[in-house]
C-alpha cells in the first residue's frame, strides 16, 4: 500500500510541476503561478530552477531566457 502511495505522491507533484513549467513558459510570474497551484512563490521559483538544471543537465534545450529566482519579463 505504501508504495502506491508514493507512486501516487510522485504523480501527482510531476503533474503539478509539469503545469508549474507550462504556466511559467506562458509567462505568467511566479506569484500567479502559485496562486493556481497553491504553492509558495519560493516553491514555484524551486520547482522551474529543478526544470532548469535537469534540462541543462541532459544537453536539452535549456531554459536560459530565466532570470534564475525572479519573475520573467517578456519583451515588448
Amino acid at each position: 500500500m505504501s508504495e502506491w502511495l508514493s507512486r501516487t505522491v510522485k504523480e501527482e507533484k510531476d503533474r503539478r510541476n509539469e503545469k508549474i513549467v507550462d504556466l511559467w513558459m506562458q509567462c505568467y510570474t511566479h506569484k500567479e503561478i502559485a496562486d493556481i497551484v497553491n504553492l509558495t512563490e519560493e516553491g514555484v521559483r524551486q520547482s522551474i530552477s529543478r526544470v532548469e538544471f535537469s534540462e541543462t543537465k541532459l544537453g536539452k534545450s535549456s531554459f536560459a531566457h530565466a532570470s534564475h529566482g525572479t519573475d520573467f519579463t517578456p519583451p515588448i
